[in-house]
């Protein structure tokens, strides 16, 4: 019984190690992601429409974006009346077109930080806001390149509203 008992030990101590071993593959080459950005009621991706989430030189705004976005963001006076919000994180996304203009700007999402549930009304007014800011946003100073060409490319921003 003993040596049964001694046999069995051996046994799965040296075989556990012996399963954990696994081979190293190495990760794919990440190629560009080509995402149909136009309106839903085409489902065909053409290169007029397609955007790219990775591109081999990103598109380069040519000005400080978080200083434009402070100067000419307004928080509406409801807002501020909110004695729930203390900042909310808003990520927003559009494509910088061909021509380093923006277009396709939406609020991918809205976190708000201060555990505590806004009034209905607050949540609605900044993201109008930051719509509004972004929308207005002056054209880059390049657009995104793939392969040597000028291509629309996704660019995400996040935002954090927050009262001083």
């Amino acid at each position: 019984m003993k040596n049964i008992f001694t046999s069995l030990l051996l046994f799965t101590t040296v075989s556990f190690p012996c399963i954990a071993q696994k081979t190293k593959v190495a990760p794919p080459k990440q190629e560009p992601i080509l995402v149909n950005a136009a309106p839903k009621s085409e489902h065909t991706i053409t290169e007029d429409t397609a955007a790219v989430r990775f591109a081999d030189k990103q598109a380069v705004s040519g000005f400080n974006i978080t200083q434009y976005v402070a100067s000419n963001f307004q928080y509406p006076p409801e807002v501020l009346d909110d004695s729930n919000f203390i900042s909310v994180r808003i990520m927003v996304e559009f494509i910088v077109e061909k021509d380093a203009s923006i277009s396709s700007v939406n609020i991918k999402k809205v976190t708000n930080n201060a555990r505590t549930t806004l009034l209905p009304n607050t949540e609605r007014l900044l993201k109008y806001e930051v719509l509004r800011v972004v929308r207005r946003m002056p054209a880059w100073q390049s657009p995104a390149y793939q392969n040597g060409q000028a291509v629309r490319s996704y660019f995400n921003l996040p935002l954090l509203l927050k009262l001083d």
